[in-house]
């Protein structure tokens, strides 16, 4: 009996593997009901062509933006997952920093060269991965539907393989602590793929994975329709029969299961595996207590959105009637041959009077002021979704000025993504830590130092965004340091000691200064080599100072010995007396 059957006979007794599954799975389904009609309205205006409703099949060439005509919606969200790729997890360069989680242990021996190479390595497999390629639908379905997900796998290839789920597609549930412990995808595979994954050699009828298989998509296989569409389910949940000590399933803190959704009366799983860690990220924004799913950026200005596609619509029928206008005409042309056509002739005759064609109506519509609302609604969509700030970080406005200068002239806008960036930090830290971990298992870092063994660690970002947040602090140093040395210059120039430097830990400001701004840690000298290197310089002047000493007295000795040999006592001079020849 495996370990999630394990677990039926503690909660529903007699209730059976694939049952209980499936009254997990329902409970999930009717958590998340309420909010398909939101999310299908947003992705309407937003996002036509991401989330996945109903059962509806991949590689469907459905057409799904036809309610947007004024593409502004689209691009804002654009813009928004943009910014975020590159303003917080940007694949060219650092983002993240490792440190120890207790204070000073950072200045201990071969430490911050070891966590030095442990970013650089974790970075190097982001890169050889896809997880830069996953994070960008991710931050867009994060700005507009508030929830974003991503699976994140052990691969024999590349180490790591992510799966960014789309809207719609999965369900979560959470925990009493308000993290999200439940992960529930309802995906489609074919035939084919199905028995690729689970069936090592097809052609044996023996083979262990046919057993995993209901035998309607055996048959099916058999009959070569292996391109047919099955669903399937993959549930992820807290073992809570974990059997400690254990290394297979049993053992693991997380339990997956992945088993074909029609064969509810089968007991079978395709497949069943553990995890040390949720194998599943998940941010939510702005989340109500108790709330699985979060509320995202598009709600705030879906009203806006469907105001400008109405709005685009009345601008084109306004400039349709001006260019092809409703026409009047006399009744003597009604059996007559007439044309509105250009270079074509309408014949009329002479002296009739009014009988050709004119508008039916001379009314001038405003175009200017629907142009200005259009506008003024684009400006608010782009607000909204933060466009207008992450456009500073993709486009810049100089090529030449640094990201710190850019973000100092936004810093007040800046200080509004603190929600939306805190909320992506607390992803990214459950990201590094599944990332971490699984290189270690697989032997993908250098074992580190013995003042880090045991020892836990923490994330600092220092991305351009975290760095334009810490501008604040970065610029108090700035001031603080000028602020005393101004003092120190002050009393110098007063002939008074510099009392002023003996407030000021230079060596601090400099070990904040470089956290701040996100230098490479292997920059800053370690507190112990510098205490070396200053011992050392001591050293080395106090032996001067000996030997400008010892080079003083040299002629101070010679005078002293020439005085002594010129001065006479009795027979022989006093230097004779003093070396006692005489």
């Amino acid at each position: 009996m495996n370990a999630v059957a394990k677990d039926i006979s503690a909660e529903i007794g007699e209730e059976s593997l694939k049952q209980r599954l499936e009254r997990i799975r329902n409970g999930l389904v009717a958590a998340r009901e309420p909010y398909i009609p939101l999310w299908r309205d947003l992705a309407d205006n937003f996002l036509p062509f991401r989330g996945r409703w109903l059962n509806e099949q991949p590689n469907q060439k459905i057409r799904r933006n036809l309610k947007i005509i004024n593409n502004r919606p689209l691009r804002a969200q654009r813009t928004f997952g943009a910014g975020m790729q590159a303003g917080v997890t940007s694949p060219s360069r650092p983002w993240f920093r490792l440190k120890p989680a207790r204070r000073g242990l950072i200045e201990a021996d071969g430490v911050r060269e070891w966590l030095y190479e442990a970013e650089t390595e974790m970075r190097n497999l982001f890169s050889r991965s896809n997880f830069y390629s996953s994070m960008r639908p991710c931050y867009s379905e994060y700005g507009v539907f508030g929830t974003m997900a991503l699976g994140m796998y052990e691969d024999d290839e590349t180490a790591l393989h992510c799966c960014p789920y789309t809207i719609g597609s999965y369900y979560i549930s959470i925990n009493e602590k308000g993290v999200v412990d439940t992960f529930c995808q309802e995906f489609k595979w074919t035939i084919r793929q199905i028995v690729q994954r689970w069936v090592k050699n097809p052609k044996d009828s023996k083979d262990p994975g046919w057993a995993k298989i209901s035998d309607s998509v055996r048959q099916a296989w058999d009959r070569r329709q292996r391109e047919t569409w099955i669903d399937l389910v993959y549930l992820v949940m807290p073992n809570n029969d974990r059997q400690i000590g254990k290394l297979d399933a049993a053992g693991m803190p997380f339990i997956a299961v992945y088993y074909e959704a029609s064969q509810r009366q089968d007991d079978r799983l395709l497949e069943e595996k553990g995890f040390r860690e949720f194998p599943v990220m998940v941010a939510r924004l702005s989340t109500n207590e108790g709330d699985s799913y979060g509320t995202g950026l598009g709600v705030d200005c879906l009203g806006d959105a469907k105001a400008l596609q109405l709005q685009e619509k009345r601008k084109a029928q306004v400039i349709d009637k001006e260019v092809d206008p409703p026409m009047k005409g006399h009744p003597s042309l009604r059996n007559q041959k007439a044309s509105q056509l250009p270079g074509d002739i309408t014949f009329v005759e002479p002296g009739a009077g009014q009988v050709g064609f004119e508008p039916l109506s001379q009314w001038k519509p405003d175009r200017s002021g629907m142009l200005e609302d259009i506008a003024s609604i684009e400006q608010r969509v782009d607000a909204t979704m933060f466009a207008d700030i992450f456009a500073l970080f993709i486009q810049g406005e100089d090529k030449d000025e640094t990201a710190t200068k850019t973000a100092a002239k936004q810093q007040e806008k800046l200080l509004m993504l603190g929600p939306v960036l805190e909320d992506v930090n607390l992803f990214l830290n459950k990201a590094i830590d599944r990332t971490f971990s699984i290189m270690l298992r697989q032997g993908l870092l250098p074992p580190p130092p013995e003042a880090l063994q045991g020892q836990p660690l923490k994330i600092e970002y220092v991305s351009i965004l975290a760095q334009a947040q810490n501008i604040v602090a970065v610029q108090g140093i700035n001031q603080f340091t000028g602020y005393v040395l101004g003092l120190a210059t002050q009393q110098a120039t007063m002939q008074q000691e510099p009392t002023a430097l003996d407030k000021l830990n230079l060596d601090q400001a400099i070990d904040e200064y470089g956290n701040l701004s996100g230098v490479v840690p292997t920059i800053i000298v370690p507190d112990e080599q510098v205490a070396a290197i200053r011992d050392q310089r001591a050293k080395a002047k106090q032996a001067q100072m000996q030997q400008q000493q010892a080079a003083e007295m040299v002629p101070q000795a010679a005078q002293a010995a020439r005085n002594l040999s010129q001065a006479k006592l009795g027979q022989g001079s006093a230097l004779d007396a003093v070396a006692g020849l005489q």
